[in-house]
């Protein structure tokens, strides 16, 4: 899955983006970049991974790689 979204993926101008994705476009391509797009955001020491809008192809291949999921309620 990781392999997937690194593959439609962009990532910011943070300097923890370009060192963990140094091969990854920071190009913005167009204004509707979110539905076919995966964000990659340096903040702190760790990456966001943003996988956009409902009916785009990045939330699809994040939503298939889950196998399972435990409902907690408080």
């Amino acid at each position: 899955m990781r392999v997937q979204l690194e593959g439609i993926g962009i990532r910011d101008k943070s300097d923890l983006a370009a060192v963990t994705h140094p091969d990854m476009s920071s190009l913005i391509k167009s204004k509707r970049w979110r539905l076919n797009i995966v964000g990659f955001k340096g903040e702190d020491d760790q990456i966001n991974i943003g996988p956009g809008r409902e009916e785009g192809a990045a939330l699809k291949i994040f939503n298939d790689g889950i196998d399972s999921f435990n409902v907690l309620r408080q």
